[in-house]
């Protein structure tokens, strides 16, 4: 597993190659309510200092109309499985969020909550860095030029009308596989 201190430098760098100068719109998204009202919540369960911090599709630029919201709880004083148990079992009870679905058995455990005033969908995992890392570097793909953009939704949807993306497909790829895929076959 990567420290942190390890997946800094590599932010770092990523942002020193890869300037990403996003939209108005992605910064609604990136600072969202739900993300500080995430963070009270869990704040005032377990007294840590945790950050939500968005990655995916609305990280990158290829979020969509009816994307979710991919949240990585950067907090390292409680056990992943431990905190989204807790979130799975007793937002519903607490009224801002709503859950949806939760995988506790999973390499990385997710719950899927929605948020109460929204009724956007937010996926929210715990000390999930990578991925962070992952979309920075996305991003700075997509931020070459508007045509990469394009390119990369372009094919994602003709994979999902096809049946062949998405992790619920037996057999499908994930969005995340088709856009390094489409990335490659743009060098």
């Amino acid at each position: 597993m990567s420290s942190p201190s390890n997946l800094l430098h590599l932010e770092n760098i990523l942002i020193e190659l890869y300037p990403c100068n996003r939209p108005a719109n992605w910064t609604q998204i990136m600072n969202t309510p739900a993300l500080e009202d995430l963070r009270i919540l869990i704040q005032s369960q377990f007294n840590l200092d945790v950050r939500p911090r968005v990655f995916g599709s609305a990280a990158t630029g290829l979020v969509g109309e009816h994307s979710d919201v991919d949240v990585n709880l950067a907090s390292y004083g409680v056990a992943p499985g431990q905190l989204v148990a807790w979130l799975a079992t007793r937002c519903n009870f607490l009224g801002r969020f709503f859950v949806e679905s939760w995988t506790p058995q999973a390499r990385v455990p997710v719950v899927k909550l929605r948020d109460g005033h929204t009724g956007k969908i937010l996926d929210v995992s715990v000390a999930n860095d990578l991925p962070e890392v992952n979309s920075r570097l996305i991003a700075g793909y997509v931020a070459i030029s508007p045509k990469v953009r394009r390119f990369i939704i372009a094919i994602i949807s003709w994979a999902k009308d096809r049946g062949l993306c998405g992790v619920q497909q037996v057999g499908g790829l994930s969005s995340y596989a088709i856009t390094l895929m489409s990335i490659f076959a743009l060098q």
